[in-house]
């Protein structure tokens, strides 16, 4: 899983039975598999004190500041 796809050419990776993923879609079907395990992973991940935002609603702009508007908006209208 990577945001940059263009190093990983599918046709190099093929031979060794690997694929990329961009994370958005990946995580938007983790999401939308299960919306309360993902809601509760970023909650888990907020709880860390050192490393996250106070409130949780600010928590989810980073996913959107990292190229993953999507996974934010779905976090976001799971309740946040």
């Amino acid at each position: 899983m990577t945001l940059n796809l263009s190093d990983f050419p599918p046709a190099a990776l093929a031979p060794h039975g690997v694929a990329v993923a961009h994370p958005g879609p990946f995580l938007w079907s983790l999401h939308d598999a299960d919306p309360k395990v993902m809601r509760a992973s970023a909650e888990a991940a907020h709880a860390n004190p050192g490393r996250s935002a106070p409130i949780f609603a600010a928590f989810l702009d980073a996913p959107e500041r990292q190229g993953l508007p999507g996974l934010a908006a779905r976090l976001r209208a799971g309740g946040a």
